[in-house]
């Protein structure tokens, strides 16, 4: 369960700096080239951060198929 906390907090991490970055986004659209350096590291963090979520719910299914296989024993 340590693994599917860990992966659950970087996530958790990830899609907050995303959302800073599009927040950061919108403040400077005075400057086109930092909009899109911005808009380019907000999806990136949003998409690890899904990704690392999403991770984080197949390990605690694995985890309680393990669990569920092993009492059947």
């Amino acid at each position: 369960m340590k693994n599917v906390r860990e992966l659950e907090t970087y996530g958790a991490i990830l899609i907050g700096c995303g959302i800073m970055a599009y927040t950061l986004m919108l403040a400077s659209v005075d400057a086109p080239v930092w909009a899109t350096i911005e808009f380019v590291m907000g999806t990136l963090f949003m998409v690890v951060g899904v990704w690392c979520v999403y991770l984080a719910g197949m390990e605690y299914d694995y985890q309680m198929e393990e669990r569920r296989y092993r009492n059947k024993r």
